[in-house]
């Protein structure tokens, strides 16, 4: 469920049309069947995915254990530095 069902939001229903000359057009899905208007050129591009962008990678299995347990080692390490320094520079600075 997205953000806008949640809030009882509709969203607006485009659809995308080829005239007989091949250019493209969105217009909505009303009774009137008007065409959207734009202010510049639009160009439309159509692609199609291929089998491999659709397949998901395990990037965390690929990756040595080495270089995992370093990562959140120096997170881990830059992240109480600025715990512990931060409130000192504050104090500091406003002692001054």
């Amino acid at each position: 469920m997205g953000v806008l069902e949640s809030m009882g939001v509709p969203e607006p229903q485009w659809i995308l049309e080829r005239t007989e000359g091949g250019s493209l057009f969105w217009r909505r899905d009303t009774d009137q069947k008007r065409r959207v208007k734009f202010r510049c050129d639009v160009d439309v591009k159509e692609f199609h995915r291929d089998a491999h962008e659709l397949e998901e990678c395990d990037w965390s299995s690929e990756l040595p254990y080495g270089y995992q347990f370093l990562n959140v080692s120096l997170t881990c390490v830059f992240c109480l530095t600025i715990t512990v320094m931060l409130p000192w520079y504050i104090l500091l600075g406003k002692m001054s």
